[in-house]
């Protein structure tokens, strides 16, 4: 992603850029992260019979944005 960034003229390879960028990419994990355990916090205590097919869904979403971004890669090369 950085290559991406600087490739652009987004991102500076001085101690300022490089800084700012490890700061966002931190403060964005962790927002997502802190997101996702207040939404499962939440349903934990109801009685979903498709709990299971939540997984499910969490794990096809993730399989599916992996092949996408593979496939951007592979395309790239």
């Amino acid at each position: 992603m950085a290559i991406s960034l600087a490739s652009f003229g987004l991102l500076k390879f001085h101690n300022s850029g490089i800084a700012s960028y490890v700061a966002g990419a931190t403060l964005g994990a962790f927002v997502a992260l802190y997101i996702y355990m207040i939404f499962f916090d939440r349903i934990k205590d109801r009685k979903i019979a498709s709990q299971k097919s939540m997984n499910y869904l969490i794990g096809f979403i993730t399989g599916l944005v992996a092949v996408v971004t593979l496939i951007n890669v592979l395309k790239d090369i």
